[in-house]
């Protein structure tokens, strides 16, 4: 009897603990509403928390504004963060935040007080270097760094006792309009990354560790504030349009604003008061008049060579009279990231892809998370049967895991292809919460051969900068669904797109312009109707006809564009850092060069046209220093907020998160999991300030590791059985 109890005594609270600290993983079981973090102050330092029994802790960022002059085809965005020290010691603020992935970000100053201190543009080693010595010599000192074309970090150190210090970031970037939509995107928050891979070590203050197949993990993952606590730091948003033509359909895709119209047009765009918590893009989308095809060609030359940027469009064509048979492999993530509405809204639109495939396209869908999972190993045709079958798959589909992508393209792509003659297109539908971006993209262009990608991004702070590769690399076309509008009208568009006809293999002939190092080469294979915004450089000015040439339903085929390049331009002074934008885009995504030949070359960009690329950073040094030489400043990492929508619980699992009253510095010592599916699972604590910045987490706080979990599973599994048996043992003797 004592032995007994004594195992049920150690299965009991082994079994419990194992259960309590499983994450949850099938989406229906915690649905996740799509709402905006209600009742934040304006402009708060502190961390609203729905635990009483909290002390209150503060955050460094307190403010951020944005605000944007959109111009025709170019936007042109001063972003200001407002930097706080509420402590009563000096600190330094570590800043991971989103940018638009074309974003050619061309000034930094920091603002203290009345003075203003512009920064400088050096290699990103020289940079660090000055920053770190101003660090460690008590003067307030920023750097901006950029770890993906999408993803910066803003450090700022040494901020005084009660001080704040303003940073002001300036880009600009171009607008291609698509179908005749224009899109404006201010992204708001970093989601968190899936990171696979051993780990290397740890140079950032991210939740994650480095590993061998994402060195830089622990600089593209900020913390993340747990379930039931919010940042009070806000955003402030303003855009400016001039459109240049009347002003059509405008409207934010998943903020509320208020509108402004000035003419028709001209519009000012605000955020609402109530509608500024950041964690969730702004999308702005607008329509003009549909105009006669002229190319539309903004140029810029001072002295020495010009800049141009030219917006080109196959003329409109016919769809043919027999729709070519597609074979159609979707590729589904379900993934924790995915959990709650992203899931449910790429459940819809795969409902809807699937309702409308023709009778003569083939079809499949793989599934995946940390493994993989076909419907069908081979395409299968779009009859009746087969659609109702993939139906059900879809409705079947749950989100847990790491996000494989790596594992599922390869899976896809790698498929043998049919010998029926089908033109094959793959389309991906993901969040693209990834660290290992290149690692796939470089896939990606190994494996293509004829197959065409097209990828959907789905949620409310996509990784555009990975939707929108896949595409180049793939040639294929981006399409973002936000968690706010009808997927229907996305997955049409994607079905019309493939009726139309491509021009492929396209060159353009110059006319005896003089013009070089043209931008993107090579050009993509357009859709009718679809244009592409070509940059470059010119040695003189001139006027000539030039031809772009391409295969258009397998024949040769050209339309010829008059072009004038002025001599002499001091207007659209933006185009030449657009082109260095451009340039360095190109140049990222050749993957069969070196990566020393790339460092090299993007490296000679961003010092000679002055902006901030992988290579190189802005940095900004006050001569004054504001506390003694020596005494180094805490580090205070800024966490963020789960993107809208998305499942905290998915994503991390039912993890008790510490909220370090401490420093950040020791984080470099705290073991980091690298998100759902990976190895370790544990979670560092989100750094914060408060009265007692000394006092260490309480250890009842800290997560219990998935080895852990799966320890305590076992050891109650055993028991129970044990005791089972001694009780069946026991039924079974014969009593006296």
């Amino acid at each position: 009897m004592r032995r007994w109890l004594f195992f049920t005594l150690l299965a009991v609270p082994l079994l419990g603990l194992a259960l309590r600290f499983t994450p949850i993983s099938h989406a229906e079981e915690r649905p996740v509403p799509v709402v905006s973090t209600p009742d934040l102050p304006a402009g708060s330092l502190r961390i609203i928390t729905d635990h009483p029994d909290q002390p209150p802790r503060t955050l460094p960022l307190r403010h951020t504004s944005v605000e944007a002059d959109v111009a025709g085809n170019v936007s042109a965005v001063t972003v200001r963060q407002e930097f706080v020290n509420p402590a009563t010691d000096p600190i330094e603020a570590v800043y991971v935040f989103p940018l638009p992935e074309d974003a050619a970000v061309h000034a930094m100053e920091m603002h203290i007080d009345d003075r203003v201190i512009k920064g400088t543009v050096r290699t990103r080693d020289e940079a660090r270097r000055t920053y770190e010595t101003a660090r460690a010599n008590g003067q307030r000192t920023s750097l901006l760094e950029q770890e993906r074309p999408n993803i910066f970090t803003q450090s700022v150190a040494n901020i005084p006792p009660g001080a704040s210090i303003t940073i002001e970031l300036r880009y600009v970037h171009a607008l291609v309009p698509d179908d005749g939509q224009y899109t404006f995107v201010y992204p708001m928050v970093v989601g968190p990354r899936y990171i696979p891979g051993a780990r290397i070590g740890q140079q950032g203050t991210g939740w994650s560790s480095d590993t061998d197949r994402v060195p830089d993990a622990s600089r593209v993952t900020p913390p993340v504030l747990p379930p039931g606590e919010r940042s009070g730091h806000d955003i402030e948003l303003t855009v400016r349009l001039d459109a240049g033509l009347p002003i059509d359909q405008l409207r934010a895709l998943a903020h509320a604003v208020d509108v402004e119209r000035g003419t028709d047009t001209r519009a000012t765009i605000r955020i609402r008061p109530s509608d500024r918590v950041p964690n969730k893009d702004f999308v702005l989308r607008w329509r003009t008049p549909t105009r006669a095809i002229t190319p539309t060609l903004l140029a810029h030359r001072v002295e020495g060579d010009g800049h141009f940027l030219l917006l080109i469009q196959p003329p409109a064509t016919p769809p043919e009279d027999t729709i070519i048979p597609k074979e159609l492999i979707f590729i589904v993530d379900t993934s924790g990231s995915m959990s709650g509405h992203p899931l449910a809204k790429v459940q819809a639109a795969m409902r809807y892809a699937l309702d409308h495939l023709h009778p003569n396209d083939t079809f499949t869908i793989l599934s995946f998370q940390h493994t993989t999972d076909w419907f069908s190993e081979r395409p299968v045709p779009a009859t009746r049967e087969h659609i109702a079958r993939a139906q059900q798959y879809i409705n079947g589909l749950a989100a847990r895991g790491g996000t494989e992508m790596l594992r599922a393209t390869q899976a896809a792509l790698r498929l043998p292809e049919s010998n029926d003659r089908r033109v094959r297109i793959v389309s991906l539908m993901s969040d693209g919460y990834v660290g290992n971006e290149r690692e796939i993209l470089t896939q990606v262009a190994t494996d293509l051969g004829n197959t065409r990608l097209f990828p959907f991004g789905v949620g409310s702070s996509v990784n555009r900068h990975l939707i929108t590769a896949l595409a180049q690399v793939g040639r294929g076309h981006a399409t973002v669904i936000t968690l706010q509008e009808p997927e229907d009208a996305a997955v049409q568009h994607f079905y019309d797109r493939l009726a139309q006809p491509m021009l492929t293999n396209i060159q353009i002939d110059w006319g005896g312009l003089a013009v070089h190092a043209t931008t993107p080469d090579p050009l993509p294979d357009l859709f009718a109707g679809q244009l592409v915004a070509v940059t470059g450089k010119y040695t003189h000015g001139g006027s000539g006809t030039i031809r772009v040439r391409g295969m258009l339903r397998g024949a040769s085929t050209e339309f010829p564009l008059s072009v004038t390049l002025p001599e002499s331009e001091s207007a659209h002074d933006a185009i030449p850092t657009i082109w260095a934008r451009s340039r360095v885009e190109a140049i990222s995504n050749n993957y069969r060069a070196t990566e020393t030949e790339q460092q090299d070359q993007i490296t000679a960009l961003g010092l000679t046209y002055n902006i901030a690329t992988a290579y190189t950073s802005f940095v900004a040094v006050d001569t004054t220093p504001a506390s003694a030489p020596g005494q180094l400043p805490r580090t205070v990492p800024v966490p963020v907020l789960i993107p809208d929508g998305v499942s905290h619980d998915g994503i991390f699992g039912q993890m008790q998160f510490g909220l370090s009253a401490g420093i950040a510095a020791p984080q470099a010592d705290t073991k980091r999991g690298r998100m759902h599916g990976a190895r370790e699972e544990s979670l560092a604590p989100v750094a914060a300030l408060s009265p007692d910045a000394a006092a260490p987490s309480s250890p009842n706080t800290q997560p219990v590791s998935s080895r852990a979990r799966i320890i305590a599973l076992v050891i109650a599994g055993i028991t129970a059985c044990v005791l089972l048996a001694r009780m069946i043992r026991s039924r079974l003797r014969p009593h006296p």
